[in-house]
């Protein structure tokens, strides 16, 4: 059974956290690290079509490059509300 701590284990070693600028966030940023994984969808941004494209695949984990949260957030609200 693969963890989502072990996909983060396996991405520090191909790509280490220290190689990664001070400015940039890096690692598990939302999510349990003890959640079962089955099937990983990557992508470049964090946005809305990809987060709908997740959960039409079944998705349990999503891996990007540029951060899903690059600074201090001030709030998280539903933007359909």
């Amino acid at each position: 059974m693969t963890k989502v701590a072990d996909v983060v284990n396996l991405l520090k070693i191909l790509a280490p956290v220290e190689l990664a600028e001070a400015w940039d966030n890096v690692g598990l940023l939302i999510g349990n690290p003890e959640r079962e994984v089955h099937k990983i969808l990557v992508m470049l941004d964090f946005d809305e079509d990809g987060l709908k494209e997740a959960l039409e695949t079944g998705a349990d984990m999503i891996i990007t490059h540029h951060p899903a949260i690059m600074s201090k957030l001030s709030s998280i609200t539903d933007p359909l509300y």
